[in-house]
């Protein structure tokens, strides 16, 4: 009779966490409480935060552009390649 109590005892035990994460799941996004529950675990939208310190004059515009840079899209663009490439250096001359 221990036994069997024991494990059923056990899974209760393993099965309280489980419940637990997810009573605590984040709001669906579509929801109202969704931003204000956002606001208060700390999130922020890198974008904005970039553009309010820029706008109070605390970095400057190149450093807000390069803190909202796409991580995936190239550093710079196709000219500005071209002619760093163009140097001596790498054209092997």
């Amino acid at each position: 009779m221990k036994r069997p109590l024991t494990i059923v005892a056990m899974l209760a035990a393993l099965a309280v966490p489980a419940l637990v994460s997810a009573q605590q799941a984040n709001p669906p996004v579509s929801s109202p409480g969704a931003a204000t529950a956002r606001a208060e675990r700390g999130w922020v939208d890198p974008a904005r935060l970039a553009h309010l310190l820029e706008a109070k004059g605390l970095i400057t515009s190149q450093e807000e552009k390069a803190l909202t840079h796409p991580r995936g899209a190239p550093a710079v663009d196709d000219q500005t390649l071209r002619k760093i490439f163009q140097r001596k250096q790498y054209r092997g001359e």
